[in-house]
């Protein structure tokens, strides 16, 4: 069975195009966890098509390091009470508060394992790599088959900017692994301000940015008031960016800016 899948994943599961019929035939079969990294380990060995990234040390990252990467990811799920590798990949639904901690788990693992450089991380190649060769089980399990329309899957289990696995790297990487900052916003708001290029073009903007949605916005208003009050400050800034290009002020002015952004994001829901 694990031959059989191998043999259909080799080159096919490079294309972005080819990688969810790939995945739609592997989540058919009755795999635990475990299994599949069995496969994993079978399908990297045979070094048919090799992608290693370069790190900014100048080293392959290679199969060890993705078998690595794979083994830390896994370890942090079982730790979080989110799978037993002993289960059947397809038997496992997740809940919205499980889906978070896995983001998370999956998020530490890519910042810490997946060291690439820009230009790297940039290419197509390795989110599709990842998605099909590597951790094929937990992008399911993250986004399931059959239960989202094909664009959706498109997006997410290709290497396209909204894969599964690149989103969380991407977001890693701008707060520098400092993942206080964002774990207290809802994945709305997380889509509103990383999915955005012109609000993450500077990783400093965006930490300033995260910083005064902390203080000034989840401190001072109800839980019920939090996630729409983020996205209609999200809004502000994006306007603020549009008109004045408020990103590429120093630190300084740009966190006034913010901040009085951020006081008329109050002021409104207050009143509400």
């Amino acid at each position: 069975m694990i031959e059989k899948y191998s043999q259909a994943l080799f080159y096919r599961g490079m294309s972005p195009g080819k990688s969810i019929p790939e995945l739609r035939h592997f989540s058919s079969e009755s795999m635990n966890f475990g299994e599949v990294t069995s496969y994993v380990e079978q399908v990297l060995k045979r070094k048919d098509f090799v992608f290693d990234p370069v790190t900014p040390a100048g080293r392959r990252l290679g199969n060890e390091g993705f078998l690595e990467l794979r083994s830390q990811v896994l370890k942090g799920l079982s730790d979080e009470g989110i799978l037993d590798l002993r289960s059947k990949v397809q038997s496992v639904k997740l809940n919205q508060d499980q889906e978070r901690r896995l983001d998370k788990v999956v998020m530490r693992s890519l910042f810490q394992q997946l060291k690439m450089t820009l230009y790297e991380s940039s290419k197509v190649e390795i989110w599709t790599y990842l998605t099909a060769r590597v951790l094929p089980d937990v992008a399911i399990l993250r986004f399931p088959l059959g239960e989202r329309d094909d664009n959706q899957l498109k997006s997410r289990l290709s290497g396209s900017d909204r894969n599964v696995f690149r989103r969380l790297h991407h977001r890693a990487v701008l707060v520098s692994g400092d993942f206080s900052l964002i774990e207290s916003l809802k994945e709305d708001n997380l889509v509103a301000i990383f999915e955005r290029p012109r609000l993450t073009q500077d990783p400093e903007f965006v930490v300033n940015l995260l910083g005064v949605i902390s203080r000034c916005i989840l401190a001072e208003l109800p839980i019920t008031a939090r996630e729409d009050a983020v996205r209609d400050f999200a809004k502000r800034v994006l306007r603020a960016c549009a008109s004045s290009r408020v990103e590429y002020f120093d630190n300084e002015d740009s966190i006034e800016i913010l901040e009085g952004l951020a006081e008329k994001t109050v002021v409104l829901f207050r009143q509400a």
